[in-house]
């Protein structure tokens, strides 16, 4: 199987210029607005917004010294994510309890995310690992973001190089925490299966 480039040239053989690469993020900011936009007419999700937001007392007090300090103790809905409560207290200061701005909100921060994934050395593109036994999708963008984010901590570095195996090792993780429930599938393969996978993404990805 032919091997992905990891990056762009033009004709003079140069990556992408500042010009170039801001036309691309806009065009990218584009499509998720196309994309998500629409959201911003949807009611709340009957799954777990309530413990999130609209049943969520110290959400729904806004922003606050007692917030700020729940936020950062407290294990609600089985998580530590203090920055996550602070956006929702933030949204709820700013526009109350009203789904459809909220959820604008993460419209535009989907948008923004979007664009971090180009770098001014280019860009760098990797395909999901073809799992042939898919459980359960819960989870695996906790287990993406952890190990990306692990990554990066263990080899202290976030240049470009440093970034795409950072990705290479999150898609790794994530593919098999959807071969089972919650984390199941990970814990027991180990770094062992995870190192494996990563092997033949290296197969098929030049990074």
């Amino acid at each position: 199987m032919p091997r992905a480039p990891a990056t762009r040239l033009d004709e003079q053989g140069k990556t992408p210029g500042v010009g170039r690469s801001a036309a691309i993020a806009l065009v990218l900011v584009a499509l998720v607005g196309a994309v998500y936009g629409q959201v911003s007419g949807f009611a709340f999700v009957n799954f777990d917004d309530g413990r999130y937001v609209y049943d969520n007392a110290h959400v729904r007090a806004g922003l606050s010294r007692d917030g700020v300090r729940w936020a950062f103790t407290t294990v609600t809905a089985s998580n530590w994510h203090p920055l996550t409560w602070l956006s929702h207290m933030l949204d709820v200061e700013l526009f109350g309890v009203e789904p459809g701005r909220h959820h604008a909100v993460n419209a535009l921060l989907h948008a923004g995310n979007s664009v971090l994934l180009f770098h001014r050395d280019g860009f760098f593109a990797i395909p999901a690992y073809p799992v042939t036994k898919f459980i359960d999708p819960t989870g695996a963008g906790d287990s993406y973001a952890g190990a990306l984010i692990g990554y990066l901590a263990s080899v202290n570095r976030s240049d470009f190089p440093a970034l795409k195996k950072a990705v290479a090792y999150a898609t790794a993780c994530a593919s098999l925490t959807v071969e089972s429930f919650s984390v199941n599938r990970l814990s027991a393969g180990g770094r062992k299966s995870v190192d494996s996978r990563l092997k033949e993404l290296e197969g098929i990805t030049r990074f």
